[in-house]
């Protein structure tokens, strides 16, 4: 579509099912990964779980024709960083990559708009330091049980603290939990250092 490399964006390699994804994820490891919405016949969550399970802390941008708020609430809860459509021109293109490329997670304005309805209508209580600390510890990938072994608690009052901490948020799932925290810049995103040092951005695309 237009020149990469003048963004200081480099092309690794590229799929056109999740099969053969899977197979050169399986090997090589990009910065970002740039995903359709509709490849082959499975549904877009299976595909995306897919990749996620080979290549886990990579950064995926999906990028569709597709422009349903719908699609874009789920795939966001399902751990995405990005929404791109097909229609949007090369300038958006590059600066939602090198975005993502510096940590952001970038919402498209219907979904920026959806979250900050969920926000307004969350529990008004503020945020303790304590469920900050919780939600830093989800945001480095630990699970429950490995939480509540940090902080000498069982399981289920972790569960139930994380359950207090998206009614706070708005937020239905741990992921998107994570998300909001993130863009409301209650905790840090996580940021791989290379992405910030790089020359070059890495970037895969899986297309249909």
């Amino acid at each position: 579509m237009f020149s990469w490399s003048e963004a200081g964006i480099k092309i690794k390699d590229s799929a056109t099912t999740i099969k053969e994804a899977y197979l050169k994820l399986s090997i090589s490891s990009p910065d970002i990964i740039l995903l359709d919405l509709f490849i082959g016949d499975e549904d877009p969550l299976i595909n995306l779980n897919m990749i996620q399970s080979i290549r886990k802390g990579i950064p995926i941008i999906i990028y569709s024709a597709e422009l349903s708020t719908w699609w874009k609430k789920r795939m966001f809860s399902a751990g995405i960083n990005a929404y791109l459509c097909k229609c949007q021109d090369e300038a958006i293109i590059v600066s939602t990559i090198l975005q993502v490329s510096k940590g952001d997670i970038v919402l498209p304005p219907d979904v920026h708009a959806l979250l900050n309805s969920n926000i307004r209508q969350a529990h008004s209580e503020s945020i303790t330091e304590q469920e900050l600390e919780l939600g830093r510890s989800l945001a480095d990938g630990l699970t429950i049980k490995e939480i509540a072994a940090n902080y000498s608690k069982s399981p289920s009052s972790i569960e139930k603290a994380c359950r207090i901490l998206r009614k706070k948020t708005g937020a239905h799932t741990q992921a998107e939990l994570v998300r909001i925290m993130i863009w409301r810049k209650l905790i840090p995103a996580n940021v791989r250092l290379e992405f910030l040092f790089a020359p070059q951005l890495c970037l895969y695309l899986l297309f249909a």
